[in-house]
């Protein structure tokens, strides 16, 4: 389907969205037009042309460096969709995955919103020594 033709496309250098549109041409001639024709191309003919174009679209450093450099994410993100494109379907992997890649967003988030919420007292201790308390109590309160 939509993946093999993106892998095509990729490997044939397109660079641009306007092949989207002259890729749905071709795909609606060939509904209308070459279906008689097209129905005695064995599959194995048609996997000569898919399997070419899929296999240089992997990148196959990418495991080792995000293994090396982000780990959170080769953990929680990559590992998880890579399985279960392996293991369920394709798209649900893809699902999958999306959902396991907020996890590192959403944990670096609290840590960053907890080592924010540390410090807060700081500032709002320096901003009540400074005397802003005193003379404006609603500045004190949003200055922080």
């Amino acid at each position: 389907g939509s993946f093999s033709r993106t892998a095509v496309n990729a490997s044939s250098g397109v660079r641009t969205p306007l092949s989207g549109c002259y890729m749905a041409c071709i795909v609606l001639m060939a509904i209308y037009v070459l279906t008689p024709a097209i129905q005695f191309i064995p599959k194995a003919a048609l996997s000569a042309i898919i399997i070419p174009a899929v296999l240089v679209m992997p990148e196959y450093d990418a495991p080792k460096h995000l293994l090396q450099h982000m780990q959170l994410e080769f953990w929680f993100a990559y590992l998880p969709t890579f399985v279960c494109c392996l293991v369920v379907n394709l798209e649900d992997g893809i699902l999958i995955g999306i959902g396991s890649s907020l996890l590192p967003l959403i944990y670096k988030g609290v840590v960053k919103y907890k080592s924010y919420a540390s410090i807060r007292p700081t500032v709002t201790t320096k901003v009540l020594a400074l005397g802003a308390s005193s003379t404006c109590p609603e500045a004190a309160a949003h200055a922080c």
